[in-house]
């Protein structure tokens, strides 16, 4: 479970996407009550969130669930990450899959919390992706390979040394860590995204990892989240 030291310094405004009028109604009386928001929309379909997106820039985060009647599972991460690549998404989905949670990280996602969990979870993980942090279950971490070979531990006091990578790998890293796509990384950089692949494929390399929720720990570690 990443997270960082940053926070926020007045509750945000988020938006839910739920086709469940239940669901979004407890999630959000649960966010409101926890404080870590000061108002909640709430939209049932990816077409909805993106219209109320594209009117309103003021919305800190999008609180997705992976079951939408207008979208195949993962393609409304995609979506969102896409058109509005500047706010975080974090999925609130029934589908508790080792798969399912892997590919949500590849899909950018900032966060993933089953919604077997209590509501504490959720606000617990609300305030982390604010927060300017990514929120990994605890129990996906062993199943995902996320038990990673430690960095050698540096001097007292210092950050352990970053690994050999050139001035371009370590913009598409660092853009990667504030969890942006492939396609707005290369937009971003000015390069292509065969290129944006190339350049990540060599910081997983260098860094001991084999995909994005691995990268994003080390970047914890390296303290660069």
């Amino acid at each position: 479970m990443a997270q960082t030291t940053r926070e926020r310094a007045h509750p945000a405004r988020l938006l839910i996407v739920d086709d469940h009028p239940v669901v979004l109604d407890a999630a959000r009386n649960a966010l409101l009550a926890a404080g870590v928001a000061e108002s909640i929309d709430g939209a049932s379909t990816l077409q909805e969130a993106q219209e109320r997106l594209a009117r309103d820039a003021g919305f800190a985060l999008v609180i997705l669930d992976l079951s939408l009647t207008d979208a195949h599972r993962l393609e409304a991460v995609l979506a969102m990450r896409e058109s509005h690549p500047d706010v975080p998404v974090l999925i609130f989905s029934g589908d508790e899959s080792t798969e399912t949670i892997a590919n949500a990280f590849e899909c950018s996602a900032r966060g993933y919390v089953p919604k077997s969990q209590p509501l504490a979870v959720l606000a617990n993980a609300v305030r982390m992706v604010l927060a300017g942090g990514t929120y990994i279950p605890p129990q996906a971490l062993r199943a995902m390979g996320m038990e990673l070979s430690p960095v050698p531990v540096p001097p007292k006091d210092a950050k352990p040394a970053l690994p050999n990578l050139t001035a371009r790998q370590s913009d598409a890293y660092h853009l990667l860590l504030q969890g942006m796509p492939n396609k707005v990384i290369a937009s971003r950089l000015d390069i292509s995204e065969h290129t944006v692949k190339e350049h990540l494929r060599i910081v997983y390399r260098e860094l001991n990892v084999h995909n994005r929720a691995q990268a994003i720990l080390r970047g914890l570690q390296f303290g660069l989240i």
